[in-house]
């Protein structure tokens, strides 16, 4: 429990100190999509809301600046927040479009991560077949 709690601890500074540099107002373009990209990562495992907050936040500023990879990381962010709150199927749907996006970027560890978040999906769908 005690080996929890330290993670825990440390897990939150991390938030603290990405919410401080994110409303610090000096961070360059690469560097916010980059923050709110982690924030909502991060809160997925403890704030499905706040974390949605950050993937919208993402989207938005990554469509704006025309931002693909943002874009890629937001929608991947999405699929795991909607799964996570049971809507598994839109999180289909937005594993597949950050799928198309990092392919069509030829970002390999993006493809990669998408197909974990896959296997998430489907494990929570309860078929491990294609889980696996």
């Amino acid at each position: 429990a005690c080996t929890i709690l330290v993670s825990f601890s440390a897990y939150n500074q991390s938030i603290d100190t990405l919410e401080r540099k994110l409303n610090s107002g000096r961070l360059s373009l690469s560097d916010s999509l980059e923050t709110l990209n982690l924030l909502s990562r991060n809160y997925n495992y403890i704030d499905l809301n706040k974390s949605l907050y950050f993937a919208q936040e993402l989207l938005k500023k990554s469509l704006k600046n025309n931002d693909k990879k943002g874009e890629a990381y937001a929608y991947r962010n999405l699929a795991s927040i909607y799964s996570s709150k049971g809507n598994h199927f839109i999180g289909l749907e937005f594993v597949n479009r950050s799928l198309d996006l990092f392919k069509a970027n030829a970002d390999s560890i993006g493809v990669a991560n998408c197909y974990i978040t896959f296997g998430h999906i489907y494990r929570r769908l309860k078929n491990v077949k294609i889980e696996l």
